[in-house]
């Protein structure tokens, strides 16, 4: 690595002005480069400023913060400073039923119709296949234990407060 791009490597965003004109590139980064050759207005760099900040209110604003995780539906990635779980799809749209419906009990055949749009009348496994590997996931790398909760007569609710 360069020792820009060493310096950089954590940045999400870096604005260079390229008073050389040569290309730039910083290969090893997963930074966006906003390059501003000169000569150039003062106005373009306030402007990128600006839309760099709102984007990031934005972006901060859909997390889903709790005591200890964050759970990111963008990336479908719940997290804390060292640990994560990326989850699938599916995974990841139930978990989120069951966020909305935080202290609510769901039943098997509303998160079928919610997820899958599937009719009331079919009976599938496919919701605990889905549950098990969600709970896989969580206990295994996250090392949390019943976070997804499943009462017989009740459906399924969900613990936030193990998060």
């Amino acid at each position: 690595l360069s020792d820009i791009e060493k310096k950089f490597k954590n940045l999400k965003k870096i604005f260079l002005f390229n008073y050389l004109n040569k290309k730039v590139s910083l290969t090893n980064s997963k930074a966006e480069l906003i390059i501003f050759d000169l000569p150039f207005k003062f106005s373009d760099i306030i402007s990128a400023i600006n839309n760099t900040i709102l984007h990031s209110r934005a972006y901060e604003e859909k997390l889903i913060k709790f005591n200890n995780f964050v759970y990111d539906p963008r990336l479908r990635k719940l997290y804390d400073k060292v640990l994560s779980i990326r989850f699938t799809e599916k995974e990841a749209q139930i978990f989120q039923y069951l966020l909305q419906n935080k202290n609510t009990n769901i039943r098997k055949k509303k998160l079928l119709n919610e997820v899958w749009k599937y009719d009331e009348s079919i009976d599938t496994h496919t919701l605990e296949t889905h549950i098990y590997s969600i709970r896989k996931k969580i206990d295994t790398k996250l090392k949390i234990r019943n976070l997804i909760v499943f009462e017989e007569d009740r459906g399924y609710s969900i613990n936030l407060s193990l998060l």
